[in-house]
């Protein structure tokens, strides 16, 4: 479990938590808000890098480990839509940015549309890579 709260959890969640961190502090108050490393597609650098890495793995199998050759395509090829998706969304999050606070009156998941998008692909890369990384036969 180590290996999926260092590959996978920590990276996510240490740019929302320092945001958490610099709320309090009298300079930051007014601008650093929790959504803000993430509203616009950031959490696709990350499903990025998991998904290129699950490729690796699946690719280049370490010699103590061979991924079943049956669903090696399938696998890497659903990474590589990964990576289009996530390339897609953290660039239109980039030329499009959501404001913060969300207008009143309108749902936080029809304001916050990238992010929402950005999670799901992220959440699909991580279980992917992590069913990639621990189906490894020895």
């Amino acid at each position: 479990m180590l290996w999926v709260l260092v590959t996978i959890v920590l990276p996510l969640t240490l740019p929302v938590l320092a945001m958490l961190f610099l709320e309090p502090f009298a300079p930051f108050s007014g601008t650093a808000k929790w959504i803000l490393p993430i509203k616009d597609g950031q959490l696709c650098w990350g499903a990025i890098a998991m998904a290129f890495s699950g490729m690796y793995e699946v690719l280049f199998p370490s010699y103590s480990a061979t991924v079943d050759a049956m669903f090696r395509g399938a696998v890497v090829i659903s990474l590589a839509v990964v990576v289009f998706c996530s390339v897609l969304f953290a660039a239109v999050g980039a030329v499009a940015p959501t404001p913060v606070p969300a207008p009143p009156g309108r749902p936080w998941h029809a304001h916050y549309v990238t992010l929402i998008r950005s999670a799901v692909t992220t959440s699909v890369a991580a279980a992917i890579y992590t069913a990639v990384h621990f189906n490894a036969n020895p």
